[in-house]
């Protein structure tokens, strides 16, 4: 049977029960709630007059393990645990050679395996090296009241993380509102770099820009971005042949940002080939959700590109879209302005 992994609640219980181990190692997907944990366990061993002088923070791409156990057998001049703190210990994602290997191996689990009251190791592994953990790694993950995986959230467990964050700011959300903005956030989307770091920067964003309630328009508004929303509106405008709203769109786009046009332009044959893609998926008669989940894109986005797609036909989005190609090739090689090529392509 497989060893089932301890989480994040795992830990807090373990914690809470005062007993964790003297050597602590957390990794995952969720570098934000390993920030969380490593700083429930320093606020347990250190008060803010004396945590100057007993925590210790190491690169782990610099520091060898003798150094960290050198460290934390320093007896601490104002009593209490001292606490090191070794951020991505370059062993547990990338092996040395065999020697080395085995040495490390050998004096980390047999540290791992005693508890101390005068010290905790603390490792913590982020989210991009965790396809790239090693055998010392997954053995330390192992070790009872040492290894603690923090992955992402579930959706009820997501839905909760959101509400005490926004109650606690002062301020409302409904139902529908919260669903939309975790399905606009992309957060469960295959391969996504969206985690709680970014959803709790996007959600203070929304507390600060409302007044009372946090409304889907409001969400829409954070969370989409301005260039994105350029990019529909000037699609929009494309297709309706409205041409003076169009440069309007463009004159404001240039005004605001001196290096907006490349953007805009990137932006524009991004939403094209979506759009491409949906009229291809939709001869196969899959729903909105389905060519979404089989683009790997976010589905409110697929939405907007299909719907827009459906009032064009595939020869002139691939005509449009290898017009693109081309500006883009001509600005790389000067042969074109950026700020005219944007300019032309929404007159003609």
């Amino acid at each position: 049977m497989a060893k089932q992994e301890k989480s994040y609640k795992d830990f807090y219980t373990d914690f809470n029960r005062g007993i964790s181990g003297s050597v602590l190692f957390f990794y995952g997907d969720e570098d934000y709630l390993m920030r969380w944990a490593a700083d429930l366990v320093i606020d347990s061993c250190t008060d803010e007059s004396t945590r100057p002088f007993c925590l210790t923070e190491l690169d782990g791409a610099e520091c060898t393990l003798e150094q960290i156990i050198a460290t934390a057998r320093t007896i601490s001049m104002f009593g209490g645990k001292r606490v090191i703190l070794v951020w991505d210990f370059k062993p547990l994602y990338a092996a040395p050679d065999r020697a080395a290997q085995k040495f490390i191996e050998d004096k980390l689990l047999d540290l791992a395996a005693v508890r101390s009251d005068d010290y905790v190791i603390l490792f913590t592994l982020e989210h991009v090296y965790k396809a790239r953990m090693t055998a010392l790694a997954k053995k330390l993950s192992a070790v009872r009241q040492t290894g603690y995986e923090f992955p992402r959230l579930s959706r009820g467990e997501l839905r909760q993380f959101i509400r005490k964050r926004v109650r606690e700011g002062g301020r409302l959300i409904n139902d529908r509102a919260l669903e939309y903005m975790i399905d606009l956030s992309g957060y469960y989307l295959r391969d996504s770099e969206y985690t709680l770091t970014e959803l709790n920067k996007d959600t203070a964003k929304l507390i600060h820009a409302s007044d009372d309630e946090i409304t889907r328009d409001l969400i829409e508004d954070v969370m989409i971005g301005e260039g994105e929303k350029y990019a529909f509106a000037l699609i929009d405008a494309v297709m309706e042949a409205d041409r003076p709203r169009a440069m309007t769109i463009v004159q404001n786009i240039l005004a605001s940002d001196d290096n907006a046009a490349m953007r805009i332009l990137s932006l524009l044959a991004g939403q094209y080939e979506m759009m491409y893609d949906a009229l291809q998926l939709d001869r196969q008669r899959m729903s909105v959700r389905e060519m979404a989940a089989a683009l790997g894109v976010n589905e409110y986005r697929f939405n907007r590109a299909y719907g827009a797609a459906r009032r064009m036909d595939l020869p002139k989005i691939k005509e449009l879209l290898m017009e693109l190609y081309d500006i883009d090739k001509r600005i790389k090689t000067g042969d074109m302005d950026k700020d005219v090529a944007l300019e032309l392509f929404v007159l003609q």
